[in-house]
């Protein structure tokens, strides 16, 4: 199998619906969705981002993160400061006043204006409680940018690879 997934990606990268659909099962739905705390160690789960505006930002739409136990969850992108539920909620929550118009014209986001937000509704218990009860809800369905948070319906957990039940089974190209 090793081999097989090697050679693979050495002639195409399994990425986006095709990654999901080899490589992972999921579990819940928006018709019965999973409680909002509910995550198993080595689950992925989408954090999705609410705001409409925002969202339209390339890598924005909202935050893929493995949950890696004891209230943590993966930060990809600084691995030594993993999220909790709560930071990376605040986090998400924040894009929307990051979002502005670069001199091209094009909608970017301002990491360093998302970092001072976060902060300063880290600092203010009150503002930090409003926050929280925005965006740890069950997200929106897609499309819709109304009253949900960034908490999905479903979690994903990678498909068994075992020698005597593995349940992969890989695209031909």
């Amino acid at each position: 199998m090793l081999a097989d997934l090697q050679q693979l990606n050495e002639r195409h990268a399994v990425r986006s619906g095709q990654f999901h659909d080899v490589y992972l099962i999921e579990y819940g739905s928006m018709v019965a969705p999973l409680p909002s705390r509910f995550y198993v160690p080595g689950d992925r789960l989408w954090f999705r981002n609410p705001d409409e505006r925002s969202s339209d930002i390339e890598g924005y739409e909202g935050s893929w993160v493995i949950y890696m136990g004891g209230g943590l969850f993966s930060n990809f992108w600084q691995r030594d400061r993993p999220f909790t539920l709560e930071s990376k909620a605040i986090e998400i929550f924040h894009w929307r006043h990051g979002a502005m118009v670069d001199s091209q014209g094009q909608l970017v986001m301002d990491e360093s204006v998302v970092e001072q937000h976060v902060a300063q509704t880290e600092r203010d218990p009150q503002a930090r409680q409003q926050v929280l009860e925005r965006m740890v809800r069950m997200r929106d369905p897609q499309g819709v940018y109304a009253e949900g948070g960034c908490i999905d319906a479903t979690r994903e957990h990678p498909r068994g690879v075992s020698p005597d039940d593995c349940q992969l089974v890989l695209p031909t190209f």
